[in-house]
């Protein structure tokens, strides 16, 4: 473990001690008496990101699957996605479809000061 990892991590319970509670349609994640997270129980999107947050607070898959209900296969999945190989392919397919459009007429180079762009189609400098 790194000295940055430690010093976060200094004073945190041991993976014994993480535990969730589902109670008024919220789903809380405690850590001994610390509260790490609260999220809607039917939010899934919540429930990864907190698992994958735990997995890199230093939690064990196999801690993390069995107080999530998971099998540690999904926990190890969601894990790569995020911190893994796989992150660049996951930040991505997140992002949405590529760069927007540009709008009609919009000119590269424009903006700032009038007369420092780009040479125009109809000849001279902007």
């Amino acid at each position: 473990m790194s000295a940055a990892a430690a010093a976060i991590l200094d004073g945190m319970p041991d993976a014994r001690d993480l535990h969730l509670l589902d109670s008024g349609g919220q789903a809380v994640i405690f850590a001994g008496s610390r509260r790490l997270f609260r999220y809607p129980e039917d939010d899934t999107a919540m429930r990864n990101i907190a698992v994958a947050a735990l997995r890199q607070l230093g939690y064990g898959g196999t801690a993390v699957a069995a107080v999530m209900g998971l099998t540690p296969n999904y926990v190890a999945t969601l894990h790569q996605r995020r911190c893994g190989r796989g992150r660049r392919a996951w930040s991505a397919s997140q992002a949405g479809p590529g760069r927007p459009a540009r709008r009609r007429g919009s000119r590269r180079g424009r903006g700032g000061r009038p007369g420092c762009g780009t040479p125009r189609s109809r000849g001279g400098w902007g």
